[in-house]
């Protein structure tokens, strides 16, 4: 790892499920430093899709970032959708 500023991009997605709602975020250092926060209510059956980035600064050594993709229709739904869309996560280092 190098120290500097980085860009974080992420995109998830759900399965259709009417009930509840999904969000998603970037936590620092699994602080509250959150960033690229997405909260989205169910609505219908369609494939739910949660975007989200954020830029962080990295000392190279300790640092650490995590993607937290949560739901709450009261039953377990599958992440990852279809063959259309995939859970995917990008980091790339912008300067130090």
């Amino acid at each position: 790892p190098k120290s500097g500023w980085y860009t974080i991009s992420y995109h998830s997605t759900f399965v259709g499920n009417a009930t509840g709602s999904r969000k998603s975020y970037i936590k620092y250092n699994s602080t509250n430093t959150i960033r690229g926060y997405c909260n989205m209510p169910a609505g219908d059956t369609t494939e739910r899709s949660l975007p989200g980035s954020g830029i962080f600064y990295f000392n190279g050594t300790t640092d650490y970032f995590e993607i937290e993709v949560n739901q709450n229709s009261g039953g377990s739904l599958n992440s990852g959708g279809n063959f259309r869309s995939r859970n995917v996560c990008s980091v790339h280092f912008l300067h130090a």
